[in-house]
């Protein structure tokens, strides 16, 4: 066998509980990430499609789904096309379904 070439045999068991120790290690360092800390955005920062599905807790889909019944505003798109939302722009859209669930028109 060649000295350069070297082969290493691990079993599946010990490499899974030595990931394990290194998990353990690095959150006792860092902390554990909470859940249910919600990230909090400032009134004119930019949102992406995945950010404000984050905002509101609802899918990917159902922010699509909102676009299309106009449940939100319409988007700014930055320079690659991509559309973003404004905190502000969503809460307002947030603060009239609100109301007009507090105060139905006939």
């Amino acid at each position: 066998m060649n000295q350069d070439t070297r082969i290493a045999v691990v079993e599946l068991g010990v490499l899974r509980e030595t990931i394990r120790e290194i998990l353990r290690e690095e959150l006792e360092k860092h902390g554990s990430p909470n859940s249910t800390d919600k990230v909090s955005y400032n009134n004119d920062d930019r949102l992406s499609i995945s950010q404000v599905a984050e905002y509101l807790g609802v899918s990917n889909k159902t922010v699509s789904n909102y676009r299309r019944d106009r449940k939100i505003p319409e988007p700014e798109y930055n320079l690659s096309g991509k559309p973003r939302w404004t905190v502000a722009q969503l809460q307002e859209a947030n603060n009239a379904r609100k109301a007009k669930q507090k105060f139905p028109v006939s």
